[in-house]
């Protein structure tokens, strides 16, 4: 939450953690006044997506047996005939495609036939759904620097969103970075761009010197390591290297302190 009149609010709602659906409510003051979610947030970021009636959930079942149907073999395309059949009968309930497949006992070749017709383009409007087609990163000296940075930011830009990407536990050493989702300044734009073709936001990202070397050797060696996985020995070397990373940046930055407090030398 950035404010009062511009902040991110979920809340999640269901009779069981282990079954079924989960209710949500969604709204999103920073990149809309008026309250409406920005899909990267629903679908990337809170793993969701939005809810249909059940006059779209049908149509969209209805419409992905026909299109398996097209391409499924005899057998698969008999199955799938006589779940869409038999699923005439059925009462008005919210089902999953797992579910559904299960209801009707249907086979592995035909649960595949009909989830390859579901698959859809991750991004149906690209240039307003991907954040980062757009991006820049600050590269600082010291730790404390990136905190010092965030009121400037704050000032200068809309921040939609932002993270601070640490290992998932304290004993894991991996990727460190601050990520924001900024909004494009209106300033940047060219009056005669063509509107349809701008991107709504930018990837701002800030590191420090020893996590910019680090990530840009890492992305290279095991991010993208072609037809050749790491071994879990070079996936510990990585770590192993982040460790000293961190360990670099921690004594750098108190050294930092130490004579910035002793010698009243200037801050950065």
């Amino acid at each position: 939450m950035k404010n009062k009149t511009s902040y991110k609010a979920v809340l999640y709602r269901d009779a069981s953690l282990r079954a079924g659906f989960w209710d949500g409510k969604a709204i999103d003051k920073q990149t809309n006044p008026a309250g409406e979610s920005a899909d990267y947030w629903i679908v990337d970021f809170l793993a969701s997506d939005f809810r249909v009636t059940p006059k779209q959930g049908t149509s969209r079942l209805a419409t992905t047996l026909q299109d398996a149907i097209k391409t499924a073999d005899i057998a698969v395309k008999q199955e799938i005939v006589a779940a869409a059949t038999l699923a005439r009968t059925l009462p008005r309930i919210s089902m999953s495609i797992n579910e559904f497949a299960n209801r009707f006992n249907l086979s592995a070749a035909a649960r595949e036939s009909v989830s390859q017709q579901l698959r859809k383009p991750k991004y149906q409007e690209p240039l307003a759904e991907i954040q980062d087609q757009v991006g820049a990163r600050i590269i600082t000296y010291y730790q404390s620097d990136v905190a010092r940075l965030d009121p400037l930011i704050q000032q200068w830009f809309r921040p939609i969103e932002y993270r601070d990407h640490v290992p998932e536990s304290h004993w894991e050493f991996g990727y460190f970075g601050r990520h924001y989702i900024l909004a494009i300044p209106s300033d940047v734009i060219s009056a005669g761009w063509p509107k349809e073709m701008i991107p709504r936001f930018f990837e701002l990202q800030v590191k420090t010197l020893f996590e910019h070397a680090w990530s840009e050797a890492e992305h290279d060696l095991g991010y993208k390591p072609g037809e050749a996985p790491l071994t879990p020995q070079q996936t510990r070397s990585l770590a192993y290297t982040s460790a000293q990373a961190w360990g670099a940046d921690k004594m750098f930055d108190d050294l930092f302190r130490e004579c910035a407090g002793t010698t009243g030398g200037a801050t950065h």
